[in-house]
């Protein structure tokens, strides 16, 4: 059985109990997916500068979504294995 479907099942339930978390699901099956999905993150935040082809659009969502006021999240990495286990740290979610 594959990952993303027991990864539904405890999103399912996270919102179910957690109303106001947002859920960000990321594709990391390649830098272009991953990038791509940054940026429609950005896009659904509201993050303007996101569309500057200088801007490192990872970074601001990271920016934003670590203020306080931006409330709970979760990011969910489809697909992450081989671009970003164990070679990123951080904070991965405030839900809960």
């Amino acid at each position: 059985m594959g990952r993303t479907q027991p990864v539904i099942e405890l999103l399912y339930r996270v919102t179910d109990k957690q109303k106001h978390c947002s859920i960000f699901w990321i594709s990391a099956v390649n830098m272009e997916s991953l990038h791509q999905s940054d940026l429609d993150a950005a896009q659904q935040l509201g993050i303007a500068r996101a569309e500057d082809e200088k801007a490192d659009v990872k970074e601001l969502v990271q920016a934003y979504l670590s203020k306080e006021s931006t409330g709970q999240w979760l990011l969910v990495f489809d697909n992450a294995d081989d671009l970003w286990i164990g070679r990123r740290s951080g904070e991965w979610g405030r839900c809960g």
